[in-house]
C-alpha cells in the first residue's frame, strides 16, 4: 500500500525540488549551477556550459536535494521522512555552517537540538568525500598561509572549541575522513595538525580521536603533523598513544630523541622507509633530512655514518634529491655537506650542479651515455630539464641527445621542463624539436 503524503512529511516537497532543480539547470540558472557544484563534484575544470549541456539526471538531482538537507544520499532522506521526522527548512544547513565557522555556539546548539541529523552533513568541493562540520570548526584552515601552504596561525578561541565540543556531543565522528584543498583526505585531527592548531588537537584527543587512525585516503595524522614540523602537537599525540618512527623525530628536529633511538637501534639509520605523505617513495633517513632541508639533522646523520650513496626506490642519491631546483627547502649547505662527505658527482649530479666541465669530462669518457636511459627511463636531457639547466640542455642537443625519448612517467624532456615551469629550457627544447 502506498503511503499518503501525510504519512511522508515533506517528501513530496523534496521530490518537487528535484524536478525544479533539473529544469533550472537546463535553463542555465546560475543559482542552480552553484547548487550542482556545491553538492556533487563535477569533473575537474568543468565549465558552467559543461554542466548545463549535459542533462542533470533524476538521480543526481535527488542526491543534490538530499545533501542540501544534510543527507549523503536520497535513500537516507527518504528513511528520515519515513520515520515521521521533519526536514529542516531551506537554508538551515547553510545557517548551521555559518554558525560553526563564525563561531556561534548558541546557534549551533539550537539548530542541532531541533535537527540533530545535520551534525553528519558534508560539504562538497573538488572531492566527493566531502568535508564535515567538525573539520569546518577549525579556524586555522581558513586563515592566510605562508609560502609553503601552511597556516600562519591557528586563530582558535574558546568559542571555536565550544562549537567543536557541541558537534561531538551530537555525534560528530572524530575520526571521519574529510577536509578540502590541502587537507583533503584528512581526519579532523590531521587537518588541525596541518593548521598547527594545538588546542583543537588536544580537544579532539580528549574527546576520543584515535592518534593512530588512518583515514580512508591512507593518511595518518602524525605523518601530516611531522611533515609540517609541529613538535608541540607531535608531543601531544605521543602522550595520547601515537606510535612514531625515527622519521617523525627527524622531521621535528628532535635531536636527543633521535640519537637515543639510533643508539638503541643503529640499523634504523639505513632502513628503507616511506619518504612522503602522498607519493609512496622509499628511501633512508638521510633522504628525508635532505628533502626537508634540515641542515642540523643532515649533519647528525652524516656524522653517524649515513650512506651518502644510498638510493631511493627511483635510484636517486641524497645529492640527487638535494639538487632539485623546484624544492622550496633546497639548501646549498646540505649540498656542500653531502659533497664534503664523499657524495659521488655522477653525471646526473653534475647536471644538477650545472657543472659544464664535469659533464663534458664524463661525456668524453663515455659518449654513449648521451642517449642512455637511466632511472625511470630518463635521459641526460631529461635531467637537464628537471634541474633547469639551459646551457647543458643546449650542449646536449648539439651533441646529439635524443629529444623525443619518453620516460617511464610518459614525459619527453620538453614535457618535463614545461610542467616544472622551466621556461627557458622548454624554449630550447621546443626549438630543438623543430
Amino acid at each position: 500500500m502506498t503511503a499518503s503524503s501525510t504519512d511522508r512529511p515533506n517528501l513530496d516537497f523534496a521530490q518537487n525540488q528535484t524536478r525544479l532543480l533539473r529544469k533550472a539547470v537546463a535553463a542555465a540558472d546560475p543559482k542552480a549551477i552553484a547548487r550542482v557544484r556545491a553538492s556533487i563534484t563535477p569533473r575537474p575544470n568543468a565549465t558552467d556550459e559543461d554542466i548545463t549541456t549535459r542533462e542533470l539526471t533524476e538521480w543526481e538531482a535527488m542526491r543534490i536535494v538530499a545533501r542540501e538537507h544534510g543527507f549523503a544520499e536520497w535513500f537516507a532522506l527518504a528513511r528520515h521522512v519515513g520515520e515521521g521526522k521533519e526536514l529542516p527548512p531551506e537554508g538551515t544547513l547553510a545557517s548551521l555552517l555559518k554558525a560553526v565557522e563564525e563561531p556561534d555556539p548558541s546557534t549551533v546548539q539550537a539548530i542541532l537540538a531541533e535537527y540533530p541529523h545535520l551534525v553528519h552533513a558534508r560539504f562538497y568541493s573538488e572531492h566527493d568525500t566531502g568535508d564535515t562540520l567538525l573539520h569546518r570548526a577549525d579556524p586555522g584552515l581558513r586563515l592566510p598561509e605562508n609560502d609553503q601552504g601552511w597556516s600562519l596561525d591557528d586563530g582558535t578561541t574558546d568559542a571555536h572549541l565550544e562549537v567543536a565540543g557541541i558537534l561531538i556531543d551530537y555525534g560528530a565522528d572524530v575520526n571521519a575522513t574529510g577536509g578540502s584543498g590541502n587537507t583533503a583526505g584528512e581526519t579532523p585531527i590531521g587537518a588541525a595538525g596541518w593548521a598547527g592548531n594545538l588546542r583543537m588537537c588536544e580537544l579532539l584527543l580528549e574527546r576520543g580521536a584515535d592518534p593512530n587512525h588512518v583515514s580512508d585516503w591512507g593518511f595518518d595524522a602524525l605523518g601530516t603533523i611531522t611533515d609540517h614540523r609541529k613538535a608541540d602537537i607531535f608531543n601531544a599525540m605521543v602522550a595520547a598513544g601515537a606510535r612514531y618512527e625515527p622519521r617523525h623525530l627527524l622531521q621535528c628536529s628532535m635531536v636527543d630523541q633521535l640519537v637515543e633511538v639510533l643508539d638503541r637501534e643503529p640499523d634504523r639509520l639505513e632502513e628503507l622507509i616511506n619518504l612522503g605523505h602522498f607519493d609512496g617513495e622509499n628511501g633512508t633517513l638521510i633522504h628525508v633530512a635532505v628533502e626537508e632541508g634540515l641542515e642540523e639533522m643532515v649533519a647528525l646523520l652524516l656524522a653517524r655514518g649515513a650512506d651518502v650513496q644510498a638510493t631511493d626506490n627511483r635510484g636517486r642519491t641524497p645529492l640527487h634529491r638535494a639538487l632539485n631546483p623546484g624544492h622550496a627547502k633546497r639548501s646549498e649547505t646540505v649540498i656542500n655537506m653531502l659533497i664534503d662527505y664523499g657524495a659521488r658527482i655522477d653525471i646526473r649530479a653534475a647536471i644538477g650542479l650545472g657543472d659544464v666541465a664535469r659533464v663534458t669530462q664524463l661525456l668524453d669518457e663515455d659518449p654513449s651515455i648521451i642517449t642512455t636511459r637511466g632511472t625511470g627511463g630518463m635521459t641526460l636531457l631529461h635531467f637537464a630539464a628537471e634541474y633547469n639547466q639551459p646551457e647543458l640542455a643546449r650542449m646536449l642537443l648539439e651533441g646529439g641527445a635524443a629529444k623525443d625519448i619518453v620516460s617511464d612517467a610518459g614525459d619527453t624532456p620538453f614535457d618535463l621542463a614545461s610542467r616544472r615551469g622551466h621556461h627557458v629550457v622548454a624554449d630550447i627544447l621546443r626549438v630543438g624539436s623543430d
